[in-house]
């Protein structure tokens, strides 16, 4: 007679509490480039819409990702899933510390949605709003203590700071500029005038760091440059939406603010970013003034104080 032999079920990754977040969010960043375009496709939104993928059913999910609930299914399985409920699992597990009540988001989601359907629109104000203090409530859960003190450590043993972001991130990194001028921080704005980036960039030298802030499209004479910085042993800094960023691959530490968009529109993460640029001036003032009286930081956000 024949003897069968069962092979051993195939190893599959432990993913049993919000901690297993960051490893699977891990691994999907590295196997990222040798997926598929639909599962890359997938991956990017699961990313983007951690709470949606924690919450909502697969339909719903399916139906905001445009693909099919399969999809989703191969999806799951694709990375050490029984299927997608099991996977579920590990996005709500990351998501319960910072869900207060669960009952109540739910019972104010259902309201929206019925005033909605009743063709009762609250302002658009209102959305806005909301969208922004979502943006701020989101920062708490991407930023973790260890990377914004490895930022501030970056910073302060720089020679000096180069900053660098185009179109919607421009901003961020001119407030920075201006801030670090302030706590007397070398600082450089590498702002690409008559198209010179690439050129302007070749001033930095070993003993720098390079703090680039890019969101998506990825401006890529900015990826270009992080890409020449890395071959010169610049110390990068990123300032980013999500683990998939392309700055990844070529930065030393980054910081991660997730977007949200009402009608299109992804500005609402302002509020986010400008919070943690204020952040980062503080706690760098703070590192560079220890010994100081922190003057500097009454300088800073006192300037009229005699």
């Amino acid at each position: 007679f024949f003897l069968m032999i069962r092979r051993p079920p195939r190893s599959r990754p432990l993913y049993s509490s919000a901690a297993s977040v960051v490893y699977m969010r891990q691994r999907m960043r590295l196997e990222y480039p040798d997926l598929s375009p639909r599962l890359q496709h997938l991956l990017s939104f699961a990313i983007s819409h951690p709470q949606e993928m924690a919450l909502e059913t697969i339909s719903e999910i399916a139906q905001k990702a445009q693909a099919p609930p399969s999809s989703l299914v191969s999806f799951a399985k694709h990375f050490g899933f029984q299927g997608f409920s099991s996977m579920q699992k590990v996005f709500r597990s990351g998501l319960v510390s910072s869900i207060s009540n669960y009952r109540q988001r739910t019972r104010d989601l259902e309201k929206r949605l019925s005033e909605n359907q009743k063709g009762i629109t609250p302002p658009y104000l209102d959305y806005f709003i909301e969208g922004g203090i979502e943006s701020l409530n989101n920062l708490r859960q991407s930023v973790n203590e260890s990377d914004l003190k490895k930022v501030v450590e970056l910073l302060a043993e720089s020679k000096t700071v180069y900053l660098v972001a185009q179109r919607r991130s421009f901003p961020v990194a001119f407030y920075l500029h201006y801030a670090l001028s302030h706590l007397g921080k070398p600082a450089q704005l590498l702002d690409s005038l008559g198209g010179m980036l690439s050129e302007q960039g070749k001033v930095m030298k070993e003993g720098d760091a390079l703090f680039v802030v890019s969101f998506p499209p990825y401006a890529p004479e900015v990826l270009n440059l992080v890409k020449e910085a890395s071959l010169e042993k610049i110390k990068i800094i990123g300032l980013t939406d999500s683990p998939l960023s392309p700055l990844l691959n070529h930065t030393d530490v980054h910081l991660e603010v997730h977007e949200k968009d009402r009608f299109g529109f992804r500005g609402l993460s302002f509020p986010a970013l400008y919070c943690l640029a204020l952040c980062l001036v503080f706690e760098l003032g703070r590192l560079l003034d220890h010994q100081n009286g922190y003057k500097i930081l009454l300088k800073v956000f006192l300037p009229n104080r005699p």
